[in-house]
């Protein structure tokens, strides 16, 4: 088994991810998405807890209104130092242009923490929490368009 990422290595790994399964950059399908983000949500990353968000909704951040379908992991350490803040988050973000369909369902959040445990394990809670992103109504809605721009970043939010 590998060492756990730091926390200043994550936002390159999905990147490297991203890039290795030739979904960056360019048009998107939020089920590529979904597959890279899966992926990178189960493996290491040296932190105290860890924790996966999924949100979509028609938001005008930039002053513009856009589609905003977000896979975001949160990292939180209990000791943070300058290279490791308490809360780190890791964003990786599908951007479209309004529909009437997406407005009509509004807009939506799931946090990780209710799956974090499984039955069995951290993976399978990650699992059925991935299982319930893909039959969101955000999610549903977002498959059915094309042209999605991505956008990944990390940020410390506090």
């Amino acid at each position: 088994m590998s060492e756990p990422l730091a926390i200043p290595e994550a936002e390159p790994r999905l990147r490297q991810l991203l890039d290795d399964s030739a979904v960056s950059g360019g048009r998107v399908s939020p089920a590529e998405v979904l597959d890279v983000f899966q992926a990178f949500a189960g493996e290491a990353v040296a932190c105290t807890t860890d924790s996966v968000l999924f949100e979509w909704g028609v938001f005008a951040f930039t002053g513009q209104p856009l589609i905003h379908v977000s896979f975001v992991r949160q990292f939180r350490v209990d000791e943070p130092s300058e290279d490791d803040p308490e809360l780190w988050q890791v964003h990786c973000e599908l951007l479209h242009e309004p529909t009437e369909p997406f407005s009509r369902i509004g807009g939506s959040h799931l946090w990780s923490d209710q799956f974090q445990r499984g039955a069995n394990d951290r993976s399978e809670g990650l699992k059925n929490f991935f299982d319930r992103v893909e039959a969101s109504a955000g999610f549903v809605e977002a498959s059915n368009l094309a042209d999605w721009r991505l956008e990944v970043w990390a940020d410390n939010p506090e």
